[in-house]
């Protein structure tokens, strides 16, 4: 009865053991995606801050500064209203 019980402890503390190594592998894995999914977000925010300016001094001699403000923060939300659209459908399809 006690060497039954001492074969299942062990085969249950190396099942545990394991898990433990996949659990801390996977975690390794699921933090450096973020890391780099938060990069890529930075970036691409740069990214569009860039286009936004250069599109702001490109309109600015034919619309004045209103209006090339304007065009770009129109441009600027309906690109960010294309992108939310776009995560939500791919959320619910999920």
């Amino acid at each position: 009865m006690l060497r039954r019980f001492t074969h299942y402890t062990l085969t249950l503390l190396e099942l545990l053991e394991a898990e433990a190594r996949n659990l801390g592998s996977g975690l390794v894995r699921a933090g450096t995606n973020l890391a780099l999914a938060i990069v890529g977000v930075l970036l691409l925010g740069g990214a569009a801050s860039v286009f936004g300016w250069s599109l702001f001094l490109a309109l600015r001699p034919v619309w004045g500064p209103a209006g090339a403000a304007a065009a770009c923060g129109v441009l600027l939300l309906l690109l960010g209203l294309l992108f939310l659209l776009f995560v939500n459908s791919r959320v619910k399809d999920g």
